[in-house]
């Protein structure tokens, strides 16, 4: 699932993958892609979005070298993770379509077993939304609300994604809450244990290739104005770029501060309740909605919207990069 700490997991499995491999772990090479010279954050990384591309051509010529790459690596467990295999913004028959000819692409591996760390919908829907924002291939340039209106729905019916990869994995599906897992302050470690991965001595510490700050909401504001007005896309990406490793200057909130209305938020909760609160019940996870709820009710309190684009601002980052002023 996006934003669910993917690009740090993905980045400590790359960063340990010679000690891990001595246990028997495998996390491949092959197929994994890094994105930090072109995306619009330095660590970013899709993770083995290489295998997701050729399942989806039918590239049995980079299946049979991933093949003989996993046999000769002697391991027996191979863990692969990419946040696109969640296809959020796919319905559920492209979705299961995808999954199917991912599972035949891998038919040669029939023992599988999917593990899916899951958000609070609230949080996840607007995290995604940032990150739509943020990135140079989608140009979002909706407010909030609006892409709310449209998406949620499907995506806070996870139920309908996770069913595929439950077929996919022959009902060997593993829930995992994200919350929970940071809970500790040791994510990495919280993740192996989850899936019963033991680390051997010597695995690195985090370095700052794991991690990337969250954008605060004033810095996507200003990110999405930079998507409507600069249509180079060279020149957009290095403004971006800017304000993704310096945020906007004077952010007046923390990452942390919604630009949704607290009863938009209560509405993504409530909806994620009715669509998937049975389908956790019987495979044995909860997501405590009631606690949910009360935050949103007690940060409802003390919400304020989003403050305009500080237009002085916008106008020297543009300035900077050779950009036209804005009109008043």
């Amino acid at each position: 699932m996006h934003k669910t700490g993917t690009t740090y997991l993905q980045r400590r499995f790359a960063q340990n993958r010679d000690r891990l491999r001595e246990t028997g772990v495998l996390f491949p090479a092959h197929g994994f892609v890094d994105h930090g010279d072109v995306g619009l954050k330095d660590q970013a990384t899709p993770g083995h979005q290489g295998i997701l591309n050729a399942a989806r051509e039918g590239d049995r010529a980079f299946f049979r070298q991933f093949e003989r790459k996993v046999r000769s690596s002697g391991c027996g467990t191979v863990l692969i993770s990419c946040e696109n295999l969640w296809a959020p913004y796919r319905e559920p028959e492209a979705r299961m379509k995808m999954v199917r000819r991912f599972g035949r692409f891998l038919d040669a591996f029939p023992r599988r077993r999917m593990v899916a760390v899951l958000r609070r919908p609230d949080a996840y829907v607007e995290a995604l939304y940032r990150e739509r924002v943020t990135s140079h291939r989608q140009r979002e340039v909706r407010e909030i609300g609006p892409f709310v209106d449209e998406c949620a729905d499907s995506l806070c019916d996870y139920a309908s994604a996770l069913q595929a990869w439950e077929t996919f994995s022959g009902g060997n599906l593993t829930l995992i809450d994200y919350a929970a897992l940071r809970r500790g302050g040791n994510t990495f470690e919280a993740f192996c244990s989850a899936l019963g991965i033991g680390l051997p001595e010597g695995i690195a510490p985090a370095d700052a290739a794991t991690v990337y700050p969250t954008p605060g909401r004033d810095t996507i504001a200003l990110v999405r104005t930079i998507n409507a007005m600069v249509d180079d896309e060279t020149i957009r990406r290095e403004i971006v770029r800017e304000l993704m490793r310096t945020g906007a200057s004077g952010e007046t909130t923390s990452a942390s501060s919604s630009a949704l209305r607290p009863d938009r938020r209560l509405d993504l909760i409530r909806r994620n309740r009715a669509a998937c609160e049975g389908f956790f019940r019987a495979r044995g996870f909860a997501f405590d909605y009631e606690a949910m709820l009360r935050d949103v009710a007690t940060e409802a309190t003390s919400w304020q919207p989003p403050a305009a684009t500080d237009l002085s601002a916008l106008s020297r980052l543009l300035e900077r990069h050779g950009v036209a002023r804005p009109a008043d």
